[in-house]
């Protein structure tokens, strides 16, 4: 009996030594994603300061420039006018391009899924707000990550949508594939919209947020749908086609 107590307690010791380990390695691993993602928001800042925001400053002198030559030459005033357009649409690239890069930690070192995991809990936890994950394991390894983060991005802000304005009690996030497309769906129980009310105005309630969504789309030559009506709730869904080389790895790794 002696001996099978001291069994007992040098296994609890075991286990309590091992689960210590376990709770500094964790903390470990949560203090340098921390440092990291501090440092990514400096770079951003940095990268910001560097390119759009100068540029707009610039945009700003040559648009008053621009102003004063009316007048005086308007000829030249509609010249300066077309180099700031020209200005105007390449600080819109460089800003597209940055948003295209952000992508949390967790999905370049964990993938997508795990990235979804991580939103629901958060929002879980934060907000209180049930978010279930339902998708197929093996599908985003055929995913780049630029279009990974693509997929992250619209799933975020489809649930921060449906958590602000839905009222709902679930929101689903699928992800699966068909054929030679993979399919993100987020769908909520809320209260549902007028999609196209919400489409022919940036002022009501949301639209931003599709619009952004649709902006994130286009940078991977994906289809956004948008279906919803009053009362019935609400279903994004992003399809976005695989590449040629995709496809074949793909049919190579199950024949």
């Amino acid at each position: 009996e002696r001996r099978d107590l001291l069994n007992a307690i040098a296994q609890q010791v075991s286990v309590a030594l091992h689960n210590a380990r376990l709770y500094e390695s964790l903390e470990t691993e949560k203090k340098r994603i921390s440092e990291l993602e501090e440092e990514a928001q400096k770079k951003l800042a940095r990268d910001l300061h560097d390119g759009p925001i100068q540029t707009i400053a610039a945009i700003t002198m040559r648009v008053n420039f621009a102003r004063r030559l009316i007048e005086r030459d308007p000829k030249e005033a509609a010249e300066e006018l077309k180099r700031v357009e020209d200005m105007s649409r390449q600080t819109t690239r460089e800003i597209r391009h940055m948003l295209f890069t952000i992508r949390p930690l967790i999905l370049e070192r964990s993938g997508l899924i795990a990235a979804l995991y991580q939103l629901a809990d958060k929002e879980n936890e934060i907000h209180h707000q049930n978010v279930l994950i339902e998708t197929d394991s093996e599908l985003p390894h055929e995913l780049d990550l630029g279009k990974q983060g693509a997929f992250f991005y619209i799933a975020e802000e489809a649930v921060k949508n449906a958590r602000k304005h839905a009222e709902s009690a679930h929101i689903w996030v699928r992800l699966r594939r068909e054929d030679d497309r993979f399919i993100l769906e987020v769908e909520d129980d809320g209260v549902g919209f007028n999609v196209g009310g919400v489409d022919a105005s940036y002022e009501q309630r949301g639209s931003l947020g599709f619009v952004n969504m649709r902006e994130r789309a286009d940078l991977v030559d994906g289809i956004l749908h948008i279906e919803s009506a009053e009362g019935e709730g609400t279903q994004i869904t992003l399809s976005v086609l695989l590449e040629p080389s995709q496809i074949t790895q793909n049919v190579a790794e199950h024949s």
